[in-house]
């Protein structure tokens, strides 16, 4: 029966369709909702075509879409990381150290690892004591009571027992030592002080190679030095612009006597050699010819230049007419037409030639 009353139900959807009439909404949502997703798919498809590039949307079309995604391993059913791995748990104490360094014996507590107990604590190496060089009573009054009159015994022995206290930190020193001895003293006269008289100790004690004795403290020189520093700390700004420049213009100044003096090094080369300069060098000797060299003569025969000889065998008066120097050519010459050759020299030289010239009132012909 079932099939039977399928069957007509079938057949009266297929009637409905063929004349046009409405049908049932049901399959109508179903066939709607497939044909959406297949159309949004589509346009996926074409949007991301159009984004792509040429050879990447080719490349799209060869692999098919989208290729899957990754699948990450699920770190619970993954391998176990190293951290969960259970470790032993290190235990700490409160336990109790000393410092060596210092003198009361004062005991601390601190935490600690059980497998790194100290009882020492660790940075009491590097508190090393400062050696200070001590007095007694029979050392004051033999070497110490002279030294310096405008200190008494008992501002002395307070100084003492404040440089062993802060271990010679003298700004420190010098703060405390006006609220106990109710005497303001200076950072520079307590120092002088205390080298003076540790100096003093150490000669009568024999030892000269302390550098307190090598090289002693001189207070002239501290307060020389602390005064150009506060000086130097408070300069203005316009003052530190006017020592730059000034630094500036003596670099300048430096330079150019630097300068000067190469050319006056240059001026006295040229000043020292020859007026005439090599005939190779110049237009106006490449025409000369050099005379050939005279022959040296030994000592026992007479020169044919020597006075006595000067009318007989004179170069002047030879038949060939060559007399003079080598370098001159034959003939007479005239010493002006040398001036008008230049000099072998760059134009500012000749400009300090000139003006030298100038000054010693030579004429330039």
């Amino acid at each position: 029966i079932n099939a039977e009353y399928m069957g007509i139900y079938f057949f009266v959807i297929q009637q409905m369709a063929t004349q046009g009439n409405a049908v049932p909404s049901a399959t109508v949502k179903v066939e709607s909702k497939a044909q959406d997703k297949k159309e949004t798919e589509k346009a996926k498809e074409k949007d991301l075509l159009k984004k792509l590039d040429l050879p990447n949307r080719k490349l799209f079309k060869l692999i098919g879409g989208i290729p899957p995604q990754l699948m990450l391993p699920n770190p619970k059913t993954g391998p176990k990381n190293s951290r969960s791995v259970p470790r032993p748990v290190t235990k700490w104490i409160y336990a109790p150290f000393y410092n060596s360094a210092r003198k009361d014996g004062l005991k601390l507590n601190k935490w600690q690892k059980e497998s790194e107990l100290c009882e020492q604590y660790p940075y009491s190496k590097l508190g090393k004591p400062i050696d200070i060089v001590k007095y007694n009573a029979q050392e004051y009054e033999e070497h110490l009571k002279d030294l310096d009159p405008t200190w008494s015994k008992e501002e002395t022995d307070t100084l003492w027992e404040l440089c062993e206290r802060y271990e010679l930190r003298f700004i420190i020193i010098s703060d405390r030592f006006a609220t106990e001895t109710r005497y303001k003293r200076s950072i520079e006269e307590i120092k002088d002080r205390y080298y003076s008289i540790a100096a003093k100790l150490l000669e009568q004690r024999n030892d000269c190679s302390n550098v307190i004795v090598k090289k002693p403290y001189n207070i002239e020189h501290d307060i020389r030095r602390k005064f150009n520093l506060e000086k130097f700390f408070l300069r203005t700004p316009e003052h530190q612009a006017m020592e730059k420049q000034q630094l500036e213009e003596v670099k300048k100044l430096e330079q150019k006597i630097i300068k000067e003096e190469r050319e006056q090094q240059n001026l006295k080369r040229l000043m020292s050699k020859e007026d005439i300069p090599d005939p190779g060098e110049n237009e106006t000797f490449s025409n000369y010819k050099r005379a050939p060299a005279v022959p040296k003569q030994p000592l026992n025969v007479k020169s044919p230049l020597a006075p006595s000889n000067l009318g007989e065998s004179s170069p002047c008066n030879s038949p060939s007419g060559r007399g003079g120097r080598r370098d001159r050519g034959s003939g007479v010459y005239l010493r002006s037409q040398l001036l008008n050759s230049p000099l072998p020299v760059s134009e500012s030289v000749q400009k300090k030639l000139d003006q030298v010239l100038k000054e010693l009132s030579v004429p330039e012909k």
